[in-house]
């Protein structure tokens, strides 16, 4: 009986909230840490110096690459990657007159298990159509860096 005293006094909700708050978030954080510090992100994008990869980077996702361009879709940061980020212009020309939509929808049909978002998606309703193609996720031209990284937080959740 005076356990359960305790247990409702101020000092048991105190060292109760104390365990719920310290603890059960120290295993959320250290489990996203972990998958960030594992997982394989490519972008394929015609700028070299590109903002997403730093700040995919900075934002503790280390595995990120970037690559100009596909010439063999069997290239091996393409094998390895989980999630591929695939600009929607300027990339994949070689292959596709659709240029990115056309290298997602081909990459999304031979990984089906790979994640793949096309960015830089303009946001008329024709272009929308082509990026669906299969993908898994696009982001228009616009889209804020906070959208790159939730996105990524809700492929590996």
């Amino acid at each position: 009986m005076q356990h359960v005293k305790w247990v409702f006094s101020g000092i048991g909700v105190l060292a109760i909230t104390l365990i719920c708050t310290f603890f059960a978030p120290t295993k959320c954080n250290s489990e996203r840490s972990s998958l960030k510090l594992s997982a394989r992100v490519l972008i394929v994008d015609h700028d070299e110096n590109c903002k997403l990869t730093r700040m995919l980077i900075n934002a503790g996702w280390v595995f990120t690459k970037n690559r100009t361009d596909v010439e063999n879709l069997d290239a091996p940061d393409i094998l390895e990657a989980q999630v591929i980020f695939v600009n929607a212009e300027a990339v994949g020309a070689s292959f596709f007159n659709d240029q990115g939509y056309g290298l997602a929808a081909a990459l999304k049909e031979r990984y089906p298990d790979k994640k793949i978002v096309n960015y830089g998606v303009d946001g008329h309703p024709n272009i929308i159509l082509k990026t669906e193609r299969g993908v898994d996720a696009y982001l228009p031209k616009n889209a804020e860096s906070y959208e790159f990284i939730k996105l990524l937080d809700s492929f590996f959740k």
